[in-house]
């Protein structure tokens, strides 16, 4: 702090104390003083090399000298002058000093700043921003200064080059400044201090978040468990080349795996399993980068139900064909409730993970798969499915 107060002084003075001989003192009358109040309701002050004073509103006319400048603060403006950038910010101050031949000029300082790029190299925000003075009466050309105007450029995070500057000039070029930044919020305050507002004012840069995509392979998902979304994550570009990890967190459910470790440009997935009959939001972070919130439906299991019973259904008509001796004995009825209730059974089964067939099944996912279990279950019936597995079978002796 003490520094930067030092860089403003030195730049002050500099700015002050070196007007050309040539230049003459200028009479500045009332309807000037008028002009530049406008319907600001702030007093104006005077700033000249050996500090600053302010005018009285009786005052009606005042020499100006060469190099010093009268300032006052207007009301702030929601959007820049009509024309101009969307990213120009207008100061809110107004002020009016010479030029090299004692002409009066009414200026304004204006600050264009763009959004803050991520660097993944460096992991900062960089950009630049560009700091003039706009003369209010002729934007077109360019006028100099009977003195130049000092600005010091700071911020808690922000790093400034050069955080030091004058300008001698008004209108087009402005001073370039290069901003950098670690933060990583949705802008960035950028304290700028100036000869004519030695307090300084605060303007809010914005960041550029490149956004962590997530996609789900499908929106809607069999509720209650029985259903799984895979969503793709993919990391943008600008994150980088060094791994970063990406944390991703449900409202609900529980994402498998709920870390994952991915470079720039890279996509891995995750796994949803539904919780309940609800809809669900899905984020990913990995500082400073975030993800929008997706949404999953999980539905009510009515297709998985359908297509459960018919493969059961498929499964007790094959149990009764084929030779005699081996169709089931019992009576129809009470071998179709069995088998319903066999085959959707595994069915169920399988859709929460647990495969109870015996066989090995290359995907998990579609109607085709469901209906094929639900048919071993309802063929090899709960006797069948004890010998695949040791606990049910052992369970289903202790019942007989």
């Amino acid at each position: 702090m003490v520094g930067n107060q030092l860089i403003a002084s030195a730049l002050l003075l500099a700015a002050l104390a070196h007007p050309s001989t040539a230049q003459r003192p200028r009479l500045v009358r009332a309807t000037e003083l008028d002009r530049l109040r406008g319907d600001s309701a702030r007093p104006i002050t005077r700033v000249a090399r050996g500090g600053s004073d302010t005018i009285s509103s009786r005052v009606d006319s005042l020499t100006l000298e060469p190099g010093q400048l009268l300032a006052v603060r207007v009301p702030e403006t929601a959007s820049p002058p009509r024309g101009a950038s969307p990213s120009l910010q207008v100061l809110p101050f107004r002020f009016l000093t010479t030029d090299r031949r004692s002409d009066l000029l009414f200026v304004r300082p204006v600050v264009q700043a763009d959004l803050l790029e991520y660097d993944g190299a460096s992991r900062a925000f960089t950009g630049a921003m560009h700091v003039g003075l706009e003369d209010t009466l002729d934007r077109t050309g360019s006028r100099s200064l009977s003195g130049p105007v000092a600005f010091l450029i700071s911020g808690a995070g922000v790093h400034a080059d050069p955080s030091g500057l004058t300008i001698d000039h008004t209108n087009l070029p402005y001073v370039l400044v290069r901003l950098a930044t670690q933060e990583s919020g949705e802008s960035l305050l950028v304290h700028v201090r100036a000869t004519f507002n030695p307090e300084g004012i605060d303007i809010a840069v914005p960041l550029a978040h490149p956004a962590i995509t997530l996609a789900a392979v499908s929106g809607r998902v069999t509720g209650w468990g029985l259903g799984v979304s895979v969503v793709h994550v993919a990391l943008p570009l600008e994150a980088g080349s060094e791994a970063r990890v990406v944390r991703l967190s449900a409202g609900h459910a529980t994402p498998e795996p709920a870390e994952l470790t991915l470079v720039g440009g890279e996509t891995r997935d995750v796994r949803i399993r539904s919780v309940g009959i609800r809809s669900d939001t899905l984020v990913a972070e990995s500082p400073p980068f975030r993800s929008d919130q997706l949404v999953l439906a999980y539905v009510w299991p009515i297709r998985l139900v359908l297509t459960a019973v018919l493969g059961a259904l498929l499964g007790i008509g094959l149990s009764r064909v084929g030779p005699k001796q081996r169709r089931p004995t019992e009576p129809w009825g009470h071998h179709l409730a069995a088998g319903l209730a066999s085959g959707t059974f595994v069915a169920v089964a399988f859709a929460v993970g647990l495969n109870l067939t015996g066989l090995k099944i290359a995907t998990q996912y579609g109607d085709a798969v469901i209906v094929l279990v639900a048919a071993l279950g309802a063929m090899f019936g709960l006797v069948g499915i004890g010998r695949v597995v040791p606990a049910i079978g052992r369970g289903l002796g202790k019942s007989g």
